[in-house]
């Protein structure tokens, strides 16, 4: 997913421009194309602020620049496809922009794997789960359940134990089991992830429930609010540009 803005008829630019203008023509077209896809950048963060609820900074930081240098007169913005140990942003963006099922969290393919989550299914937090400010499940709370369960196993990036401030806080680990239908365990339970709590362990409450997989309507316009922002910006960054470069070369 990207956006690039290419730069063509530089001949047609040249002609009417003196000498010195002619020479940092090329330096002020690479400037003005970085500019505008800064600006497109910011348009995309404010768009991602307006169309979903309390975004986290790693939504936010989603998107990327490739600048555009004197010899590639090209910018582009685009969704980071990388993420290290996380789930990259494209996974869960691309719905939002091109409509479309969910690709599966690295928790739910972990789950999976393990044939603890059926194909076709997702997990949500119950409303027993302490959220984060951005009403998500902790990634230290995730990596405990999928550990206890034996599913941090079967992906990298995932550590089968709890971290030993964990078991300091928790004096005895947390116990958790899955309930499914056909199953045994918890049959009459509503699909999820439970933890047994309480002396003895004789309580329950559930921490993750498995929901059908939802199917996405496009709602972030990344490639609309990109060509109307550099639509609006780009001659004037452009003559801002040019007037910057022949005032350094003077």
């Amino acid at each position: 997913m990207q956006i690039k803005i290419e730069l063509k008829g530089i001949d047609k630019v040249l002609k009417g421009l003196d000498d010195i203008a002619k020479r940092q023509v090329p330096k002020a077209m690479a400037l003005a194309l970085n500019r505008t896809a800064q600006k497109v950048k910011d348009g995309e963060v404010e768009e991602m602020k307006r169309v979903f609820d309390n975004p986290t900074p790693y939504t936010l930081s989603s998107i990327y620049i490739k600048k555009a240098t004197r010899d590639n007169m090209v910018a582009e913005i685009g969704v980071k496809e990388d993420a290290g140990k996380g789930t990259p942003a494209a996974n869960f963006l691309r719905p939002e922009i091109e409509g479309g099922a969910r690709r599966a969290k690295r928790s739910e393919r972990a789950l999976q794997l393990s044939r603890l989550l059926p194909q076709g299914m997702s997990i949500v937090p119950s409303k027993a789960l302490r959220l984060n400010q951005y009403g998500n499940i902790t990634g230290s709370r995730m990596v405990q359940i999928l550990s206890a369960l034996k599913a941090a196993e079967t992906m990298s990036g995932y550590t089968a134990n709890v971290s030993a401030r964990s078991k300091k806080v928790n004096k005895k680990p947390r116990e958790y089991f899955v309930a499914l239908p056909g199953t045994t365990k918890g049959r009459h339970l509503k699909p999820g992830v439970y933890e047994r709590y309480g002396k003895n362990n004789w309580r329950i409450r559930p921490v993750l429930m498995f929901v059908k997989s939802p199917a996405y309507r496009p709602r972030f316009r990344f490639h609309h609010v990109g060509k109307q922002v550099a639509g609006q910006v780009w001659v004037s960054e452009f003559k801002k540009a040019l007037a910057d470069a022949i005032s350094w070369a003077k």
